[in-house]
């Protein structure tokens, strides 16, 4: 038997990050085909930390029996109202997975005839209450069934989840990706002094000999994504300005493609103009140099070819200098860690950065990507050895300085009132 197994009994799930660490979520389960779907979703939560209680519509039996979910959630389940009083929720979410047309429909309408019903009566307004409506496009369409989900989307704290159109049906996305959004929803919800806004560059860019063939630094975009998604997770709103990469984004991010150095500025600067950032993000592998002109159509490849070369502007330079958090990234062939520290102290104070994450090209491989991280304020240098560790130490840091603003904005506030209207006009 291997270590790994010998750590996990049956119920037991890995972890894959602590967003939702120490929060309590009550799920409710109605009785739709997308229920089969649910004992994951139940696992997938427990695996950021969620303790997970279950609760069952009557007819979601017919579907999936309940030892199931208590085998997927480790507790028993609510089916039916009884004296220990089960159906008042004492949860951090509600969350109600799959939601049909009849269940909201009573829920929205106050109703309470079964043990689940009347758990998401007991919590409606005060917490929140995160809905996965599934059904056929037709039912969807019905205007009595728009009419109750405006209702529901009324009441403080209630947010309806994203859904996964295919087959003229409203069907449940992937679990890892309902769960991606509850991280978000719940930490949006209760951690809004250390939260913020993200503007994050990402990728390659291209510049075209001809227009076939192109020169690029290398990027897969990976550390780019992993750092948005974990940001995403603990309540962040990342905007991502991303070049080539062959990633698969959740729809509801908000992603700009871009192909060229030159496409990034202005696509940067609408959404800077757009949003107050708490902190900008330099992750992209920007070029160094660009070719100076680009030939109509194909080269012929029978003799040789030179071309020209001329360096590029420096965005991270002039792009945002006004966001509160700048981050940049930089990728140097360092002799030694002690001479990476140096340089990415230079890059620092070269790019007015708060944070600079130094990559020694030496050290990089397909299983290790090990980084510096230097904070600027504090002097300070940081270890990770892969991505995971880089998210989780820009995350910390970047939630303490985002939370250090915003305790001195509300005190300059304070010391330095705005003068009322009336004020004004007797001066």
């Amino acid at each position: 038997m291997s270590d790994r197994n010998q750590h996990l009994d049956d119920r037991a799930v890995a972890s894959l990050g602590t967003q939702l660490k120490g929060r309590r979520i009550d799920l409710v389960v109605s009785a739709g085909i997308a229920c089969l779907e649910t004992p994951k979703l139940v696992r997938e939560l427990r695996r950021y930390g969620a303790e997970v209680r279950v609760a069952l519509t009557p007819k979601v039996t017919n579907f999936v029996s309940p030892l199931c979910f208590e085998w997927a959630s480790g507790h028993g389940v609510l089916g039916e109202l009884s004296g220990a009083a089960e159906h008042l929720s004492h949860a951090d979410a509600v969350v109600i997975a799959p939601c049909t047309l009849d269940f909201l429909s009573k829920i929205s309408t106050g109703l309470a005839d079964s043990a689940a019903a009347t758990l998401i009566q007991s919590v409606l307004g005060r917490r929140p209450v995160l809905v996965q409506p599934s059904m056929h496009s037709s039912l969807e369409e019905n205007p009595i069934y728009q009419k109750n989900l405006r209702t529901l989307m009324e009441l403080p704290f209630v947010k309806i989840l994203s859904a996964r159109e295919e087959e003229s049906k409203r069907k449940v996305p992937d679990v890892r990706e309902t769960a991606r959004e509850i991280c978000h929803l719940i930490n949006q919800h209760y951690r809004k002094d250390k939260i913020g806004r993200l503007l994050l560059l990402m990728g390659p860019t291209r510049s075209y000999l001809d227009d076939v063939r192109y020169i690029s630094n290398y990027s897969s975009g990976r550390t780019g994504f992993a750092i948005a998604d974990h940001f995403y997770r603990w309540g962040w709103t990342p905007d991502i300005v991303s070049g080539p990469v062959s990633i698969n984004f959740p729809e509801i991010w908000s992603v700009g493609h871009v192909e060229n150095i030159n496409e990034i500025e202005p696509v940067a600067g609408e959404l800077l103009k757009k949003h107050k950032y708490h902190g900008i993000i330099f992750a992209a592998a920007l070029l160094d140099f660009e070719v100076t002109s680009q030939i109509e159509g194909k080269r012929n490849s029978k003799s040789s070819w030179a071309f020209e070369l001329k360096p590029t502007r420096k965005l991270i330079q002039h792009l945002g200098k006004d966001v509160p958090i700048r981050v940049g990234f930089k990728l140097e062939f360092a002799r030694d860690s002690v001479s990476l520290t140096r340089l990415i102290k230079e890059a620092a104070d070269k790019n007015q950065c708060e944070i600079v994450v130094g990559n020694n090209l030496e050290d990089i491989n397909e299983t290790n990507h090990p980084v510096q991280i230097y904070i600027r304020s504090e002097g300070r240098i940081m270890e990770a050895r892969n991505n995971q560790e880089l998210s989780d130490i820009l995350v910390s840091t970047m939630e303490s300085l985002t939370g250090r603003n915003k305790k001195s904005q509300k005190r300059n506030a304070a010391d330095n009132p705005k003068p009322s209207s009336s004020a004004i006009s007797e001066a």
